[in-house]
């Protein structure tokens, strides 16, 4: 499953800060686009939507106790929200 997240930037100045820090935060940068008018009195604004991976265990499974992480198998308690391991974000097994 993928977050989404549209990052609006008036200044084309601040785009590569705003890249690093999202990728710093474990976010991929997916799409860039501007839109606006060039010119004296014209703006240009610069949009920028990135991915970031969530792992989620699958829910037909029932769960009494700890369960591997998708990504890289290792064993993780049923409320822990980051892998320790690999670091990707979890959303905890659901009980049936």
């Amino acid at each position: 499953m993928n977050k989404w997240e549209c990052i609006q930037i008036s200044n084309h100045k601040d785009i590569g800060e705003t890249i690093a820090e999202y990728q710093r935060k474990g976010w991929s940068l997916h799409t860039y686009q501007t839109a606006g008018v060039e010119g004296m009195n014209g703006s240009v604004k610069h949009y920028l939507l990135f991915e970031k991976e969530i792992m989620v265990a699958p829910a037909n499974q029932f769960h009494v106790g700890n369960y591997n992480c998708p990504s890289c198998n290792n064993i993780v308690s049923p409320s822990a929200t980051k892998c320790p391991n690999c670091g990707k974000d979890l959303e905890p097994p659901v009980d049936q």
